[in-house]
């Protein structure tokens, strides 16, 4: 059929000179768009066989057949002739969507996904591509045809044509969820949400109660600080009949909307691949819009406010724990209950009760199901990342300030005399392992260090060795910020790998301590394809003269 239609187009050009002039062919195009946008295609295939394809000058005519080609399932000769026509119109921007979804179509990718694309094809019909739809688009301009798809990749556009057609601002949350994981969750609701409004700017509207604090104010962590750069102002806002997303800790509205800037520590993570494995109930993300898939709603009557929990200590000391500082300048939340998540570890629930919190003030919020609250009062992060979206740059920004405050509200003393050298461990940790730590281990035995695991010790005995300290040694992890409860001048000797810029930020909290910060760059192996999670190994003989350096500064307290 295809040869037949491109032999026609071609022997007919001379024809088409002697019975129809340019206002002919501009009707019979129109007429083809028109039965396309009325789902009549045959009549538009045969509209459209009529004109030759006189090069540039008809390209119309090949983006309008692959539209055709492409809506009835005839994606393999939908790409044949897009391909020629992109030849001839390398910038045509319909030609470009159109093979793309042709190849997107080749792809082997279910029956449940084909729904889907069908939806995302129609709508490219008469709508220019947003930002997710044109990532989409360029991945499928590179796609194998269909049996050469390997299962990582039909995952891959599995994710991205979840996220092109959320950011279509269709009702689509079945469709997003299915192309997402490819099945539907028994029992869960697909929820959407709108990310757009900052939650100042909500409460303002709305006239909620909020507070700005302009004395915590959050500045990028850079080596080269830019004085012109513009401060984050930390807050609390309330939100009377308030949402939380599960163990994700997003809060939102009955209205459908959720905030995720300065609300939750990354809020990018919403747009990675694996976001519904690192966020409880996100399922797929655009810059614009929140799916989240609920298995029931729980709800709290009263004031609570939103602290949230991390697995990882330095998460629970950085980003949550300090929201306590913002609320004791508000009387009105002395008396709220605090919300975490129901897999707060041990050692993060006696900070809570070291802070002041007590045992029966707690929420634990159950994985997979909405929060609704009364009244939730949500305070900003005073460590986070802050998206590029708002003019100041995509990175981490911060206050020293929870700094001072996690050290008074733990009631840390350090009066002794720190004598103990610490070696923090992480041979018993998940990723970013020292593989020759044993070597490195025998080396500072030398010294009197002794080999610790903060992660297998109580909130007390961490804080108890912390005091002691007189120098501590360690790789990159969460182990390492056990040099946040030690005192101040303590030496800190970080052991890690080029990571790209990556979590470099530890200089920073050690120079707001007055802790001298060292650092020795290893040499990581191929352990995983995350740059973060790759295992390393330094030379002992460059930690022995960093440390030897580091001990001759105590002087006296040698």
């Amino acid at each position: 059929m295809l040869s037949r239609i491109v032999r026609f187009l071609f022997s007919a050009s001379r024809a088409w000179g002697t019975r129809c002039d340019e206002t002919d062919e501009s009707r019979v195009i129109e007429n083809g768009r028109q039965a396309i946008s009325r789902g009549e295609f045959r009549l538009a295939e045969d509209l459209l066989t009529q004109i030759p394809n006189q090069p540039i000058r008809h390209i119309e005519v090949l983006h309008l057949l692959g539209i055709v080609f492409n809506r009835t399932g005839r994606s393999g000769r939908a790409a044949e002739i897009l391909s020629s026509a992109r030849e001839l119109a390398p910038d045509h921007e319909g030609v470009f969507r159109q093979l793309a979804i042709a190849r997107l179509a080749q792809c082997d990718l279910g029956g449940h996904l084909r729904q889907a694309l069908d939806v995302l094809s129609a709508r490219l019909d008469s709508a220019a591509p947003t930002a997710e739809v044109q990532t989409l688009l360029e991945a499928c301009m590179s796609m194998p045809g269909r049996g050469d798809l390997p299962a990582t990749a039909r995952s891959e556009i599995g994710f991205l044509l979840g996220v092109a057609l959320l950011s279509l601002g269709e009702d689509c949350a079945e469709l997003c969820s299915r192309a997402l994981w490819g099945a539907e969750e028994p029992g869960s609701e697909y929820i959407e949400f709108d990310l757009r409004t900052p939650i100042i700017e909500y409460c303002r509207k709305l006239g909620l109660p909020w507070k700005a604090f302009d004395d915590v104010r959050l500045g990028a962590i850079r080596r080269d600080p830019d004085p012109a750069a513009p401060a984050i102002t930390s807050f609390v806002c309330a939100l009377p009949d308030g949402m939380v997303l599960g163990t994700s800790f997003i809060p939102a509205t009955q209205t459908g909307h959720a905030f995720a800037e300065q609300c939750i520590h990354n809020p990018d993570k919403l747009q990675w691949k694996n976001a519904a494995e690192v966020l409880d109930m996100v399922r797929l993300a655009c810059r614009s819009r929140l799916l989240a898939s609920s298995s029931g709603t729980d709800h709290y009557e009263g004031r609570h406010l939103l602290i949230g929990n991390s697995e990882n200590f330095a998460h629970w000391l950085l980003n949550h724990l300090p929201r306590l500082r913002l609320a004791e300048e508000m009387p009105a939340l002395r008396d709220a209950s605090v919300v975490v998540g129901e897999d707060i570890r041990p050692s993060h629930l006696q900070c809570l009760m070291r802070a002041g919190i007590a045992a029966e003030n707690i929420v634990y919020l159950r994985r997979g199901r909405i929060a609704t609250f009364g009244e939730l009062w949500v305070p900003s992060l005073l460590f986070c990342g802050i998206s590029g979206g708002r003019g100041i740059g995509s990175e981490l920004y911060w206050s020293s300030e929870l700094l001072s405050f996690i050290r008074r509200r733990l009631k840390l003393d350090f009066s002794a005399t720190p004598t103990r050298r610490i070696f923090i461990s992480r041979k018993t940790a998940r990723w970013r392992r020292l593989l020759n730590e044993a070597e490195v281990v025998a080396m500072l035995d030398r010294f009197g260090f002794e080999a610790v695991d903060p992660g297998a010790m109580s909130l007390d005995e961490q804080i108890r060795l912390a005091a002691e300290s007189q120098i501590i040694v360690g790789p990159l992890g969460a182990g390492i910020y056990f040099f946040l409860l030690a005192p101040e001048g303590t030496p800190v000797v970080e052991l890690k790998y080029d990571t790209k810029g990556v979590m470099d930020f530890n200089w920073a909290l050690a120079e707001a301590l007055h802790q001298p910060h060292h650092v020795i760059i290893g040499e990581s192996q191929p352990t995983d394809p995350d740059i973060l999670k790759r295992d390393f190994t330094v030379l002992p003989e460059r930690v022995r003269e960093v440390v030897e350096r580091a001990l001759d500064s105590l002087g006296p307290r040698k």
